[in-house]
């Protein structure tokens, strides 16, 4: 399932809207849109760099008191600034938004694959030229990270992909 906020349709209209931005080159991100994901406890952390062991050790109580529950700490741990792996600096919205869209879709497919009985959800943001991704694992017992309704966000153009949740 996917949804998103007024924001994000207007960006996504607009890319449909461009004709030579149909191709992009994803041979500089191919190590983020299918990214090593480490489960820890109850818990998928991003490690783009390979540095998390077979068997970290984390403090749950001071993580618990930093970030207030397990989905708080995923969602800072697993935050990527996507414009930090593209060469381009003068890109548009959509053509950003384009690049980021194929990396969500590298992340729904690695975490089908590789964690199919875990549902997961991914967030995108963009805000002045800038998308931000991350994930979390969904947890009934846990609020969401982001608020009920996202078109409190302001400017930012916000798309929420829930993942192994039945789509």
């Amino acid at each position: 399932m996917e949804y998103t906020n007024k924001n994000m349709k207007r960006l996504k209209e607009r890319l449909e809207d461009l004709s030579n931005t149909n191709k992009v080159d994803l041979s500089n991100l191919k190590d983020i849109i299918s990214p090593n994901i480490v489960k820890v406890d109850d818990c998928f952390i991003l490690d783009l760099e390979d540095e998390l062991t077979d068997n970290p050790t984390i403090n749950w109580n001071r993580i618990l008191k930093m970030y207030g529950d397990k989905t708080g700490y995923e969602a800072s741990c697993n935050e990527l600034r996507i414009n930090d792996y593209l060469d381009y600096s003068d890109l548009s919205g959509e053509e950003i938004l384009l690049y980021a869209l194929q990396i969500v879709d590298g992340w729904e497919h690695h975490l089908k694959e590789k964690f199919p009985e875990h549902k997961f959800v991914v967030i995108l943001s963009i805000d002045e030229g800038f998308a931000t991704l991350r994930f979390y694992k969904y947890r009934e017992e846990e609020s969401s990270w982001l608020k009920a309704d996202i078109e409190e966000y302001g400017n930012e153009a916000i798309l929420v992909k829930e993942i192994n949740s039945g789509n």
